[in-house]
């Protein structure tokens, strides 16, 4: 059971419900958990694993954009002899991305920034956040290889990089998105 904790919400399970269906929060999704507590202006609901899927529909569009896009390059796609993109590399990525956005959201109750998702001539697949305060580039390797890189920089001049593996939440990179994002 995963517990999500949403500011600002009102005192009554009518209204909490009537709160989450303005924020896009489906309430359907409520029918096996417990019923919400309210406390101190905020509403903390409580439901199942299979819900942590929280992205939002600018993430989903950017998501599929992309599927469709890297999926299908051919092989030699930058003319300079680029790999294809495995499918496998491609649900790695996209794995990542909906973990993140969920953890994103359970740790400061919003949405996480929509990154661009691209394509790198190796064969393995770019999510880049870059905005006026920060950038973070983290790439995707290949199945055979389980580790991914990072690159962070913030307008101040502070770098983080290194290496992590996807699968596992990675609490500075999700520190990272969520200061500066």
């Amino acid at each position: 059971m995963h517990q999500f904790e949403l500011p600002c919400a009102p005192h009554s399970e009518r209204l909490e419900r009537k709160w989450a269906k303005k924020r896009g929060i489906d309430t359907d999704d409520w029918l096996r958990r417990e019923e919400p507590i309210s406390l101190a202006r905020r509403l903390i609901i409580r439901a199942p694993k299979q819900t942590r899927n929280i992205a939002s529909a600018a993430l989903e569009a950017e998501i599929k954009r992309a599927r469709q896009e890297i999926l299908n390059l051919p092989n030699n796609w930058d003319e300079a002899g680029a790999s294809t993109i495995d499918r496998n590399t491609w649900e790695k990525a996209e794995r990542f991305l909906r973990n993140t956005a969920s953890d994103v959201f359970q740790q400061r109750g919003s949405q996480m920034p929509v990154p661009q998702i691209l394509p790198s001539p190796d064969g393995s697949i770019d999510i880049l956040w870059k905005n006026e305060r920060f950038k973070l580039l983290i790439n995707i390797f290949p199945q055979e290889k389980a580790e991914a890189d990072f690159y962070g920089k913030t307008s101040t001049g502070l770098e983080i990089k290194g290496k992590f593996f996807p699968e596992v939440h990675h609490k500075g990179i999700l520190s990272w998105l969520v200061d500066n994002g």
